[in-house]
């Protein structure tokens, strides 16, 4: 078993090596010499692909008299679009490289852990078991799984503000970071309350399993997160309002898997403590999203 992890470890390497390497390959003077782009000024530009096609099709365009030329005026971007005057596609590129790595190091090193979460996830009789007999052998693998997952919902807040134009006055690639570290930054304030409301309210053990399911509701979620948005940052066959959809309707569904979770979890909190679950809602579900909303009517 140990030999089969290890080859396929050994086939995910080389993967992401070919996938890093076309990338190299494709911002080379070679082949940009190949393509015919052989003294164009780019003007510090990104050579990802979009690039590549897009100066090749405009120098294509050109007549072959080159004492004819006319020189193009490209109209001025308004300020509001200026993050579009790079590709965010490499940045993104390598992003992804990162977080397909770490998931195949996971798997690799902890292969058992991994197969484990997704039992749990799916029983809700196997997840309290767990729970009750002790969740430190994977811990660590789920939380990596969680970081993976806090990243990629970073990823997808960047596209829900690119496309509704939300600060509109920041570059690509200070609007991701912004993305992430919000999304990061909430999920980390709401897991510190919880933890902290586990210790302050009657029921403990019933705050921490749901904790637990949280967590391993989140570490599934970022596997099944991953494809829609690659496919949203690099497909150019279907357009990519329909890939934003898709990833919203993936991320309801299991927000509804993590509600149900929920009240399985805390059907005796609600039962004998209803002001306590009517705090808890208040002030971790509601109050975070009016408070956001709140900051972000302010700028």
């Amino acid at each position: 078993m140990k030999k089969l992890i290890n080859r396929k470890y050994h086939w995910w390497l080389l993967f992401l090596c070919l996938m890093i390497g076309s990338q190299t390959i494709a911002q080379s003077p070679i082949l940009l010499k190949e393509l015919g782009l052989e003294g164009v000024e780019l003007e510090e530009k990104i050579l990802d692909s979009l690039t590549i096609e897009q100066e090749r099709a405009k120098w294509q365009n050109l007549p072959n008299n080159h004492d004819d030329i006319v020189q193009i005026v490209e109209p001025e971007k308004p300020i509001s679009n200026s993050r579009n005057t790079r590709s965010d596609h490499t940045i993104l590129f390598y992003l992804y490289c990162a977080l397909l790595a770490f998931y195949g190091y996971i798997n690799w090193q902890y292969g058992g852990g991994v197969k484990a979460i997704r039992r749990f996830f799916i029983s809700f009789r196997l997840s309290r078991q767990s729970f009750e007999e002790g969740i430190s052998e994977m811990l660590l693998p789920l939380i990596a799984s969680v970081v993976n997952t806090s990243i990629l919902l970073g990823v997808f807040i960047y596209y829900f503000f690119k496309h509704f134009e939300i600060f509109s006055q920041l570059n690509y690639w200070q609007l991701l970071i912004l993305a992430i570290g919000l999304t990061c930054l909430l999920l980390v304030i709401k897991y510190l309350v919880q933890m902290l409301l586990s210790y302050t309210l009657p029921e403990t053990d019933t705050i921490q399993f749901y904790v637990y399911n949280k967590m391993l509701i989140y570490s599934v979620l970022g596997v099944v997160l991953l494809p829609p948005l690659m496919l949203l940052s690099f497909s150019s066959i279907i357009p990519s309002i329909y890939w934003l959809l898709a990833a919203l309707i993936i991320i309801a569904v299991f927000v509804v898997i993590l509600a149900y979770r929920g009240i399985l979890v805390s059907r005796k909190l609600i039962q004998f403590y209803p002001f306590h679950f009517f705090l808890y809602l208040c002030a971790l579900e509601i109050a975070p999203v009016l408070v956001l909303w709140s900051i972000y009517q302010t700028l």
